[in-house]
């Protein structure tokens, strides 16, 4: 081969090495499969305490599903409180009557001289 510095020794070599490290890598799952350790993306090592993480991530799931079927009825109460508050008074309705009562207290106490005239209390 043009421009290989390697001989075929060296390249068989490096196959067996290779054919190794692949035999290893798969024994290293396989015992890790078994024992249910989970490993990292890289290959070596493992991910000590993913399971418990893994484990707890599961249970905010669960809680945030049953969180989430909860809300799926929030359209319902929704209309259901439209139509309560579609028989409320208005804030204008409100006003105005405040309005006159105020008015028709302050009536009473500017003309209280002349009503207990008309009454005959004075």
């Amino acid at each position: 081969m043009t421009g290989d510095t390697h001989s075929d020794a060296e390249n068989v070599f490096d196959m067996e090495q290779y054919r190794h490290a692949v035999a290893a890598i798969s024994k290293a799952k396989e015992d890790a499969a078994e024992v249910g350790i989970l490993k990292s993306g890289d290959g070596g090592g493992t991910s000590g305490g993913m399971e418990a993480r893994v484990a707890k991530l599961e249970g905010n799931v669960e809680h945030l599903v049953k969180q989430v079927d909860k809300l799926a009825d929030m359209p319902e109460r929704v209309r259901a409180l439209e139509v309560k508050v579609d028989h409320l008074p208005s804030k204008e309705y409100i006003s105005a009557r405040l309005v006159a009562l105020l008015a028709a207290f302050a009536a009473i106490v500017i003309f209280a001289d002349k009503i207990k005239g008309i009454v005959g209390l004075h």
